[in-house]
């Protein structure tokens, strides 16, 4: 169990790097117009597709069923973050206005964690 505790460490590791680097590309790279390819290509494709990836790791290595909850909801509380720092802290420092996290961008993350261990606990059977 020792083992497993280090994978999912890491892969939470790895999974919060990436929501780092989310808000590092809006803020240093990203203008005005790379709004709508930024939102695309971290929101919909990158941060979905690497907590299914590695949710699937964590399955297919033998994650407990009971922790597939925790997991996913870290993945989407990371991934809500991210969305909080990104677009709705800019909207904030731009007007003013206070705007608390969407529970939507939890569920993106959630999501896709929970069919990611699903397919590695899949291919974790296949493999017996």
């Amino acid at each position: 169990m020792d083992m497993m505790k280090r994978m999912a460490r890491r892969c939470f590791l790895i999974y919060a790097a990436l929501c780092l680097l989310a808000v590092a590309v809006f803020y240093v790279v990203a203008s005005g117009s790379d709004a709508m390819g930024f939102s695309l290509i971290f929101f919909y494709i990158l941060l979905p597709g690497a907590a299914l990836a590695l949710s699937a790791v964590m399955g297919a290595r033998g994650l407990p069923a009971r922790c597939w909850a925790v997991t996913a909801i870290g993945f989407g509380a990371m991934m809500m973050l991210t969305d909080w720092l990104t677009y709705k802290l800019s909207n904030m420092l731009a007007f003013g206005v206070w705007r608390w996290p969407d529970i939507e961008a939890l569920m993106f993350g959630f999501i896709a964690s929970l069919i990611g261990s699903a397919v590695g606990m899949g291919v974790r059977e296949l493999r017996k």
